[in-house]
């Protein structure tokens, strides 16, 4: 049986369209708060017409094809745990409209690995879109750089109280993460792409090392910590083709990067020195409002809890109702309810040992994956990915969600040569 979509749509259409979610999805992650759910939903419904019209065997063998798990398909399926944790947590939860906003916000992490692993990034994809990332990330932070600059005693003043940059998507926290990823992938495409233009790859790296120096200006320390642990990573992977000078003059660079980023760098070194003060004042014992305190309860909060329940945990639906409650005890002069800080915290409160051994599990075998097709982009991701989960809880909001879902499905088939990937046609 011929395949279908030959009389509806052309192949290259359906690349064309998904190289366009995919540009508006950067673009509207960069630069506004909303879009990016358009874009998911582009996605799955591309995913849906490719698998309908391509509809051409036994429903049995095709749900097979499909779905079956194999070296190719083990990273793509491990991801989507992420949304059947929170899925099966419906059977311990009890405010069912919570548990369903937390449903909501996992969504990504089941239509994006799913729809690239049908319908995967060709080489001229991945450049369209990493190289459009990088221009835009760039463009966004010089903007908020300049901003900066023009209100310079204000926004020091503003980093001394502890309040961050604005930034175009109204969260800063996920606006450097994603400068981070960005930064990465950047790195990985330039040394990977030789067939790039000598200038592209000029105008790349001077884009790469703004945006690190921008990085450095935000001062947000999740940001810093998931891009310093990206390229520590990367660097540790590719350490057989770096040459011992090279290697001393990189290790150098790092460095010297932290110690006058540290010295030089005012919004950095406002944001250090409010740290330090936080510190202080809770060595005093002394009760604030601020970031740093705000995260310590909401570890107590999370161990407390946890002990609670500690085989399925309290269920992802009735975590927001509990915290609330358990700061009304413990810390009932603190007026922000934090959840616990810290994604593997959040998930053995939420879901108990028994979900963090299988986010942990899932997390083994997408490295597995990684190491099995020496996919040094995605091991990469992965390790700047726990970075963040051990300062954040970024899969608890939807951006934070949607970035790490993204970045990680778009890179999971790197590495598998082009003749292995999957492709949904008859046998």
């Amino acid at each position: 049986m011929p395949k279908v979509n030959k009389y509806i749509l052309p192949e290259k259409w359906v690349t064309y369209i998904q190289l366009f979610w995919g540009v508006w999805f950067v673009c509207m992650m960069i630069f506004t708060k909303y879009g990016t759910s358009m874009s998911i939903i582009g996605f799955a419904v591309l995913g849906f017409y490719a698998v309908v019209t391509h509809f051409s065997l036994p429903a049995g063998e095709y749900f097979s094809k499909c779905f079956s798990v194999n070296n190719r398909s083990l990273g793509f399926l491990a991801l989507t745990l992420v949304f059947w944790i929170t899925v099966i947590g419906f059977f311990n939860s009890d405010n069912t409209q919570y548990w369903l906003s937390r449903v909501r916000i996992r969504l990504p992490f089941l239509a994006l690995p799913v729809v690239f692993y049908w319908i995967p990034w060709n080489n001229r994809q991945k450049r369209i879109i990493v190289l459009t990332a990088m221009l835009m990330m760039f463009f966004s932070s010089t903007y908020v750089a300049v901003r900066y600059l023009l209100h310079y005693q204000e926004m020091n003043e503003m980093l001394g109280r502890g309040t961050p940059i604005p930034v175009p998507m109204s969260d800063h926290v996920r606006y450097a993460q994603l400068q981070a990823y960005i930064i990465l992938s950047g790195v990985y495409w330039l040394l990977k792409d030789r067939s790039l233009h000598k200038m592209i790859k000029i105008i790349g790296w001077c884009s790469i090392v703004m945006m690190f120096f921008y990085i450095h200006l935000l001062a947000v320390r999740s940001g810093i910590l998931v891009v310093y642990c990206g390229l520590l990573v990367f660097l540790v992977l590719n350490l057989k083709k770096i040459s011992l000078p090279v290697l001393l003059v990189i290790v150098a660079s790092f460095v010297a990067t932290g110690f006058f980023s540290v010295q030089y760098i005012p919004s950095l070194a406002q944001k250090l020195s409010y740290m330090k003060w936080e510190y202080r004042q809770l060595q005093e014992g002394k009760t604030i409002e601020s970031s740093d305190s705000g995260r310590w309860s909401s570890y107590d909060i999370g161990r407390k809890l946890y002990r609670s329940s500690p085989a399925f945990g309290i269920g992802p639906g009735d975590m927001d109702d509990l915290v609330k409650k358990m700061y009304a005890k413990y810390h009932p002069t603190e007026k922000n309810a934090k959840q616990p800080h810290n994604q593997f915290l959040h998930t053995l409160t939420g879901s108990g040992y028994i979900g963090l051994g299988i986010f942990l599990a899932l997390w083994v075998a997408v490295l597995w994956f990684g190491f099995h097709y020496h996919n040094k982009i995605l091991i990469t991701m992965v390790f700047a990915t726990f970075a963040a989960f051990m300062v954040e809880s970024p899969l608890e909001t939807a951006r934070g969600t949607a970035i790490i879902a993204f970045w990680l499905s778009f890179w999971m088939a790197e590495g598998i040569p082009p003749d292995k990937l999957f492709r949904i046609q008859s046998a």
